[in-house]
């Protein structure tokens, strides 16, 4: 193939390796939702690679377009389009309410915290520990009226170690605790949507949390080069800490001020 340009979207390994190829074959490349990296563990720097490796750059934000410009790429390159995936869920149309509550086998009117936790490369294999403090926190009794959905991290390397950590805790509290399966983009924005929070380190919490305005508690460090939008609440990975940040997420308060 000898496209006139190549279009490469976020900074996994996958969108590294196409940016190498067509930059190896001279072929212009155009990168989607750069600068939001700090080029601190792997994940990030590839981010980073590819935003070295590509001639135009569209930014979420002002602030990443900052950072991109900060990393020496032309200003007249470099174009703030906004969120995308907000655009995606704009214009998505996803099933009604029942049509999730019954994958997730939950009641109608029972509200429910969504759990997104994924794997940070700087943690290695403390992300076991890191998902159990993060059940236990929430197995307190404070949130016993809540449903917990978690979804599943991608289920590779130190994945498979957080969704086997998360499948022993659903065993062990079957009465509150479920794994949801694999969901699609929109169908996540929909479970994101009806939540009463989003917990995790997820980029869900950014990405689909805040353009829906709902309460996200981040936790740990693995999002700490992303900007923060007013739905955030962030806290440490001990038990205490997560308990008092949900809290503070779930409370009237937090939730009128973002309305």
């Amino acid at each position: 193939l000898r496209p006139d340009m190549a279009v490469v979207f976020g900074n996994s390994h996958d969108a590294l390796n196409a940016a190498i190829c067509a930059s190896l074959s001279d072929i212009p490349l155009a990168h989607i939702q750069g600068g939001e990296s700090g080029y601190r563990n792997w994940d990030l720097s590839h981010g980073y690679g590819i935003t070295k490796l590509s001639h135009l750059h569209f930014a979420a934000t002002p602030g990443y377009r900052d950072q991109i410009i900060a990393f020496g790429e032309h200003p007249d390159r470099v174009f703030n389009v906004g969120s995308l995936m907000e655009e995606q869920l704009a214009q998505s149309r996803p099933k009604g309410d029942s049509a999730f509550r019954s994958i997730a086998g939950i009641d109608p009117k029972e509200p429910f915290i969504l759990v997104a936790f994924d794997a940070d490369p700087d943690m290695g294999s403390r992300v076991r520990s890191q998902a159990e403090q993060l059940i236990e926190a929430l197995s307190d009794p404070r949130f016993r009226s809540y449903r917990i959905l978690f979804q599943k991290s991608e289920d590779k390397g130190l994945g498979k170690m957080i969704n086997q950590t998360i499948q022993d805790g659903c065993m062990a509290r079957p009465r509150q605790c479920t794994a949801l399966p694999d969901l699609s983009v929109t169908d996540t924005g929909a479970l994101v949507r009806q939540a009463a929070a989003v917990v995790g380190n997820s980029s869900i919490l950014f990405s689909l949390a805040a353009p829906l305005a709902r309460p996200a508690v981040n936790i740990g460090s693995r999002q700490k080069d992303r900007e923060r939008p007013a739905n955030i609440v962030d806290c440490g990975c001990d038990v205490s800490a997560i308990i008092q940040a949900t809290e503070r997420a779930l409370s009237v308060e937090f939730t009128d001020e973002l309305k």
